[in-house]
This record gives C-alpha cells, sequence and structure tokens, in this order.
C-alpha cells in the first residue's frame, strides 16, 4: 500500500522524458515504472525489453517512445488509429476518423507552421490550408477530382461544358450588393465600410468589369521608418495593354472618371449611402470573409448563421467541411427564445413585445 501511495505521487509529478526523470529519483527497475506509467496514462501499460516504448497492455499499441539521449513522441489512439502524435519541441499531428474509419481531418503543426487537411468519407482531400494558402477540393461520385481552387486564383472546374466557377459568381453577386449603397468618391466609401485595399480593388474590379489597381500619393520615408497619409488615390485598369488611369479622387472627396468608363457609375447609389450601420451591415458583413480567405483563419469571425454560409461560398461540400473543421469537439445550442431585455425594455414604455428572430 505504502509503494502504491509512493507510485501515485510520483505519476503526479513526473515529466517527460519520463524514463530519464524517472531514473533520476532513484527508479531503475522495469517493474516501478510499469506501476507509475500504469498510473501516468490510466490503463494498464508495459516497457519494451529495450527500454524504449511504452505499449497499451490491452492492443500493444505504443503510447510513448523514448531515446536515451531524452527525445521522446507521445501518442494517442482511438482503436486502431492513431489520432494524436506529440513531440518535445511543441509540433504534434492530430487526426480524426469517422465512425466507419474513415479519415476526415488532419492537423498538424511542423517547425511552427500549421498544416489543415479535411477528407470527405472517401479520404478525398477537400481542403488544405498553410500559412494563408489555402485548396478547397471537389470529387464526384467516382472520386474524380471535378473542382480545385487555390488562393492564388488558379480554378479547375469540369463541372459544367461551360467551366463556371460557382463561387466566383456567387461571391461577384454579393459584391454587386455593396454597389447599391456606394457613391463616389469610392476608394475612400468603401475604405469607410471596413474594407482594405486588396478587397476595394476586388470590389471595383467587378464594377468596372477588369482588373483594377489602386495607388495613392503616400510617402514612405526609409530614414525615420514613417508613412505620410494620402491625399490623392488612383485606379488604373490593368485588365488591358495600357495601364490607362480610370478614376481619381482626393482626401476632400473631389473625384473624376475617365469617360469610357462613367456608364459603370449608373449602378452605384440605388441605397441611400448615409442609411443606418445596421443596414449597410447587412450588405457587406457577408462579402468581406469571400474577400480574406483562408477560410477557416477568418470566417469564424463574422456572425453569420451556419445555415447561410453555403450560399456563401457556393459549394456544398466545401461549406460543410468548414462548418465540421470549426465546430469539432463544440455543441451548438439554439434556444430560439424572445428577448428578455427586448421584454423588459418593451414593458417599461408600455409597447408590444418584439420576437427574436
Amino acid at each position: 500500500m505504502e509503494k502504491e501511495n509512493i507510485y501515485s505521487k510520483v505519476a503526479k509529478i513526473i515529466q517527460k522524458p519520463y524514463f530519464k526523470d524517472l531514473s533520476e529519483m532513484g527508479f531503475h527497475d522495469k517493474k516501478s515504472h510499469d506501476q507509475i506509467l500504469s498510473i501516468v496514462f490510466n490503463k494498464p501499460v508495459y516497457i519494451t525489453d529495450n527500454w524504449n516504448e511504452v505499449l497499451d497492455k490491452k492492443d500493444n499499441n505504443p503510447l510513448y517512445y523514448e531515446t536515451p539521449d531524452g527525445y521522446w513522441e507521445l501518442y494517442r489512439w482511438d482503436n486502431d488509429h492513431l489520432t494524436y502524435k506529440e513531440y518535445p519541441n511543441g509540433d504534434y499531428l492530430r487526426k480524426a476518423y469517422d465512425n466507419y474509419g474513415n479519415l476526415i481531418e488532419h492537423e498538424e503543426l511542423d517547425m511552427g507552421n500549421l498544416f489543415l487537411y479535411r477528407y470527405d468519407q472517401n479520404e478525398n482531400q477537400i481542403y488544405y490550408e498553410n500559412n494563408g494558402f489555402w485548396i478547397v477540393s471537389e470529387f464526384n461520385s467516382d472520386n474524380k477530382l471535378v473542382y480545385r481552387e487555390t488562393s492564388n486564383g488558379e480554378i479547375y472546374d469540369i463541372r459544367s461544358k461551360n467551366n463556371i466557377n460557382e463561387s466566383i459568381t456567387n461571391k461577384n453577386k454579393l459584391i454587386e450588393r455593396v454597389f447599391g449603397i456606394l457613391e463616389p468618391p469610392l476608394v475612400q466609401n468603401l475604405f469607410s465600410l471596413g474594407f482594405d485595399y486588396k478587397q476595394t480593388s476586388e470590389i471595383l474590379s467587378v464594377l468596372f468589369k477588369t482588373e483594377v489597381e489602386i495607388t495613392d500619393d503616400s510617402v514612405h520615408n526609409t530614414f525615420s521608418n514613417t508613412v505620410t497619409e494620402p491625399t490623392v488615390y488612383y485606379l488604373f485598369d490593368m485588365g488591358g495593354d495600357d495601364d490607362n488611369e480610370i478614376y481619381y479622387e482626393n482626401s476632400d472627396g473631389e473625384w473624376d472618371i475617365h469617360h469610357d468608363y462613367k456608364h459603370f457609375l449608373s449602378q452605384l447609389g440605388k441605397n441611400n449611402i448615409n442609411e443606418s450601420t445596421e443596414d449597410k451591415n447587412s450588405y457587406y458583413k457577408k462579402i468581406i470573409p469571400l474577400l480574406k480567405k483562408p477560410y477557416m483563419v477568418d470566417f469564424h469571425n463574422f456572425n453569420i448563421p451556419i445555415e447561410e454560409w453555403g450560399d456563401i461560398f457556393g459549394n456544398a461540400k466545401a461549406t460543410k467541411a468548414i462548418i465540421d473543421r470549426l465546430t469539432h469537439h463544440c455543441q451548438i445550442i439554439e434556444t430560439g427564445n424572445k428577448s428578455f431585455r427586448g421584454a423588459i425594455r418593451c414593458e417599461d414604455k408600455g409597447g408590444k413585445e418584439v420576437k427574436k428572430t
């Protein structure tokens, strides 16, 4: 009984590398190691004869590996599937499987770089992400690749004869909704809505139906490492042979546009630019995520109902993969209750209670 109490206390303070740490504490026999590590792993284990592995007594799966110089690896299993592997430098490997044993998720931190993979039930890789670079893929029932899109704009799509990119088409439709609340000066108004330079360029490319680039007159002082605030913005047409200036505006709100592009402005201002912030949010909160991929990093920051994500991405399988990834080990609770604060506020004012939607 005394030994068991000692083993339990040791198991609480032992640190990796386990074998080396136990030896320094004065435990040199295999039996004591087996008993202490069984407490650590919360299951019966045993050490191999060459003293470099800890195995599960039930199924002989390796749980821990250590070399004489102190290098170690830690493993976790789900039946016969490796689900987790950890290294001394903090890197790790994590995998998840469906009820049929198919690999559906793979996450790996290697030398500080995080790799994310997502698979369908046939173990086809439908999502990949690393350091902002992403690939979304789709396979048909014969496991043949029918669609692939990358963060650098490369698209492969054989789902239709016309090779139509559904996600880009859908994104452009959402971008066009911004035009209803947009008026010149274009660049500064888009900045005020929360879009950055890259996003603003993409929105205006849809407006003018050509690739555009925004430049300004800001100056970077290399000696003081400061940048002057821009007072003038230019828009150039990058889609043709010549980089023609198509639009100009300054910080005072003055602007001008090349006559060849004036007719595009007829799409603007169908709704008042000064409408409420809440109404404006309903337009652009769905668009910013599409212009700020990768999905995993940015999309969950926006309060968009899950049931609307399929409409935004235009790809049901990729959307399902994203939702599964974000809700892994999570529980989603939808109350559908009426607003208590709203009810109290209405009662104070003698009004009717407003249902929460």
